[in-house]
């Protein structure tokens, strides 16, 4: 089974007000488990600016990646 990780944050005004953190890390997690992916651990920045790559969570992911915690990375999506 490959090792997933997730990353969830709020990047725009619509996902703020249609798809929380919660809602995308639950997709995630469906999304997962129909993929038989493992999830090892879960990055979530809520509240950062979506202007700035320096987000904790997307430092730490970046960590975590380069010693290959994982093998995929799952972000939810928006096309507007």
């Amino acid at each position: 089974m490959r090792k997933a990780a997730i990353y969830a944050r709020v990047s725009t005004e619509k996902q703020e007000n249609e798809k929380t953190i919660e809602s995308q890390i639950k997709e995630l997690r469906k999304f997962c488990e129909k993929n038989s992916l493992l999830i090892v651990k879960e990055y979530v920045d809520d509240g950062w600016s979506g202007e700035t790559l320096a987000r904790p969570a997307l430092d730490q992911l970046r960590d975590d990646a380069s010693k290959k915690l994982f093998d995929v990375v799952c972000i939810h999506f928006l096309l507007l």
